[in-house]
């Protein structure tokens, strides 16, 4: 038999795993800032291509105006006289190519010049290159690694690279620029090379005139290697502000994952340990002391958990107490069914059927009562309002039609007229028609049953106190009276007690109250009185 695939178990990430998933990829962040190197790097090279143009434009100038015309004395005397106050390596060219003058022969290069030249460059120069740049790092190589390691791995060819200038191994009219130069144009070359590290060498060539006439060029070249090595530490910042981040981001990740998915997991514990197998609370949970959402949600699933048990145990009580007044009339059903297959006698047959009858019909009434208090405490009703002052003059109508031993009084304000509640008018009917009736049942004959409404301020707003008062024996147990088939007679005759149970969930339901008190007026009997919310039109 092929197993279902509906209730297989999604991949889920928990909490703390998502924080700091979170907080990693936020730590890269910096790391895209490498992307702006390039067009940092272009602004540069661009820069030093310029200043490469004007050191070319200079020397060109220079020599164009000499009287004697280009000549090696007047180029190399001219470059000395310059003093090394140039940032690029400075060569005349003649006009057939040869080399009339370069600042680097001359001891006039300064220290700013590219390593990558011939033998000739800068003490400083050397040693620049021999120390170890940024590229040579420990924190270097770690961040370079992935992209070396991926280099290997794909087998890309590295490409040999000459070690020295491009003209040491080359004639000058072999070079682009300088033939650009020699023909009259500005040229420019960039040239890759490789020694201590690998670097780009810009070549800049400019034509020196003298009339209309192209006498020679003027070759300006300067290497990247500083501003390689610049971005190399920028990069090398930028790799240690991530480290710093993913730092931070590890450490916030422990921390969001101690005081948030932690506490999540130990209530998520809590709250399956609360609940058994059978769907019991088994054991109350603790709410905790935090002031922050969890705690919050600590105490709401602490609240939840309290009223699921309180209503369970209202269910359970519920069904002990249907039970409870269900068997006496059910046991007493079979036996007078019993007793009247056993009688000969039709008279007595019949009077036994008539029991049954009664019986049936008590059983009818308190399943029907249950009904009524299930259908009230489950909301199932829609919302209705009904004003207040004719619903309760036509139920005192009604009650005194059916208590013809005892006189009904309605006492109403006059500003009732404009005043209602959030109920159906049947459901205020039966409000007032279940407490007269149980005010008419322990009342003596002949008494008077009021029915009094007041309106009260509250801080949740306004309410109507409604009240029947009897001039009857009173309440024994006050805490007793509106349990489920409570009642204090002594011959129920068909009372189930469960009329001042209505009563109080009708007005529980739309968030009122009923309380039952013995008079304090100065006359014996009880007293109960039902609190409702109540809006003026």
């Amino acid at each position: 038999m092929r197993r279902s695939t509906a209730g297989a178990r999604p991949i889920r990430f928990r909490i703390a795993t998502r924080i700091l998933l979170l907080n990693v990829l936020i730590a890269f962040l910096p790391v895209g800032s490498m992307l702006l190197l390039d067009t940092h790097e272009q602004q540069l090279l661009d820069a030093l291509e310029r200043s490469l143009v004007g050191q070319g434009r200079l020397i060109a100038a220079a020599l164009s105006t000499t009287p004697e015309g280009l000549t090696a004395e007047r180029a190399q005397a001219l470059l000395r006289a310059m003093a090394g106050r140039h940032e690029a390596r400075l060569r005349i060219v003649g006009r057939d190519g040869t080399l009339l003058a370069d600042s680097a022969t001359l001891g006039t290069t300064p220290e700013t010049v590219q390593p990558q030249t011939d033998r000739t460059f800068s003490r400083t120069a050397q040693v620049d290159a021999q120390q170890p740049g940024p590229r040579d790092s420990l924190i270097y190589r770690a961040a370079s690694f992935p992209a070396r390691t991926a280099r290997q791995i794909a087998g890309v060819p590295e490409v040999a690279l000459p070690a020295t200038d491009f003209y040491t191994r080359a004639s000058y009219t072999e070079g682009s620029e300088v033939q650009a130069a020699l023909a009259g144009r500005y040229g420019a070359a960039t040239r890759v090379s490789a020694g201590g590290q690998i670097s780009v060498t810009l070549y800049s060539a400019l034509p020196i005139r003298q009339g209309d006439a192209v006498v020679g060029a003027a070759l300006v070249s300067q290497s990247t290697f500083r501003i390689l090595q610049n971005l190399y530490r920028i990069r090398i910042d930028v790799f240690r502000v991530f480290l710093w981040c993913l730092a931070a981001a590890i450490l916030l990740s422990i921390f969001l994952s101690l005081t948030i998915a932690r506490p999540l997991a130990l209530l998520q514990r809590h709250a399956a340990e609360a609940v058994d197998e059978a769907g019991r609370i088994r054991a109350p949970l603790i709410p905790q002391q935090r002031r922050d959402e969890i705690g919050g949600l600590s105490r709401s699933l602490a609240t939840l958990t309290a009223q699921v048990e309180g209503y369970t145990r209202r269910l359970e009580g519920f069904a002990a107490d249907l039970s409870h007044e269900l068997k006496n009339p059910l046991a007493s059903i079979a036996a007078h069914c019993e007793m009247a297959f056993t009688r000969q006698d039709a008279d007595e047959r019949a009077r036994f059927l008539e029991r049954v009858r009664t019986d049936v019909r008590r059983v009818q009434a308190i399943i029907e009562g249950m009904r009524e208090l299930t259908r009230i405490d489950a909301h199932t009703e829609p919302p209705a309002r009904c004003r207040l002052a004719p619903a309760l003059q036509a139920a005192g109508e009604a009650a005194q039609s059916r208590c013809s031993g005892h006189t009904v009084v309605v006492d109403l304000p006059a500003q009732f007229d404009r005043w209602e509640v959030p109920l159906p008018e049947h459901r205020l009917y039966q409000i007032v028609d279940n407490l007269v009736g149980n005010a008419q049942s322990f009342a003596p004959p002949a008494t008077t049953i009021t029915v009094t409404a007041r309106l009260e301020s509250r801080i949740a707003g306004q309410h109507t106190t409604i009240s029947v008062l009897d001039e009857g024996p009173g309440f024994e147990e006050l805490e007793r009276v509106f349990e489920r088939f409570y009642t204090s007679r002594l011959e129920r005759n068909g009372h189930l007690g469960l009329g001042l149970s209505i009563v109080q969930s009708i007005a529980e339901s739309i968030g009122g109250s009923a309380v039952a008190a013995n008079r304090s007026d100065g006359v014996h009997g009880g007293c109960v009185t039902v609190s409702l919310p109540a809006t003026r039109r």
